[in-house]
Parts: structure tokens; C-alpha cells; sequence
């Protein structure tokens, strides 16, 4: 069979494309992200960052068996290169990653928008 919605082979042995599903999976971990934000600007919880191989920190996202950063990056974790930072810590958050960062702004000026609504 093929994916009507992006066209690639699905296997034989499934029922639905495994990449139209990961992207779907992806997409609702990024929506759901806004929630744990409002804890974040709140300073009831911190960023969790993992440093990669080249040691850029990356923002991890939030959620079970979530090992993805922000720009999209998967991530090894490893407990001796994470760390924590807070939202109102402005001089380490520029120190992050420039996808992660670009990201958690965005997502972080669109919860502040909702709560002032």
C-alpha cells in the first residue's frame, strides 16, 4: 500500500504509515508543551539541558519518554551532561542552542499571550 498523505510504501504487516504517525506523535509532544511552560514562568520547575557530542546544550522537551530537544534534535541521555536552567536566567538561556532557544521563546510568547487573555 501507499500513503495517500505523503506517498511513501507502508509495510505489509501494518495498517497505517509509520511516518505519517511519527509526525503526528512529534506534532502533539510540541502542542503539549505549552502546559509544562506555564510551570517554567511560573519558577515552580526548570529546563532540563543535554549537552551533545560538540557540547551545545539543547532544551529537552517535557514528557514520558520524551528524548527529543527542541530543535529537534534526538538526544542521548546521559545524567553527567544534563543540567537545569531557568526561564528567567536570560544569560544562560542565551547560552542554549539557537534552534532550542528560538523555540522555547516562541512557545513561551504564546503562553504568556493566553494567560494575559
Amino acid at each position: 500500500m501507499i500513503c495517500a498523505v505523503c506517498r511513501n510504501p507502508i509495510p505489509d504487516n501494518l495498517m497505517i504509515c509509520p511516518l505519517c504517525t511519527l509526525a503526528k506523535d512529534d506534532a502533539a509532544t510540541l502542542d503539549a508543551q505549552a502546559e509544562y511552560f506555564i510551570r517554567v514562568l511560573r519558577g515552580e520547575w526548570e529546563f532540563v539541558t543535554v549537552k551533545d557530542t560538540d557540547l551545545i546544550r539543547h532544551v529537552r522537551m517535557f514528557g514520558m519518554g520524551v528524548d527529543k530537544a527542541f530543535c529537534k534534535k534526538p538526544l542521548v541521555i546521559d545524567r553527567r551532561r544534563m543540567g537545569r536552567v531557568s526561564w528567567h536566567n536570560t544569560d544562560e538561556i542565551e547560552k542554549l542552542c539557537t534552534g532550542c532557544r528560538i523555540e522555547i521563546k516562541r512557545i513561551m510568547r504564546g503562553v504568556i499571550d493566553a494567560l494575559a487573555a
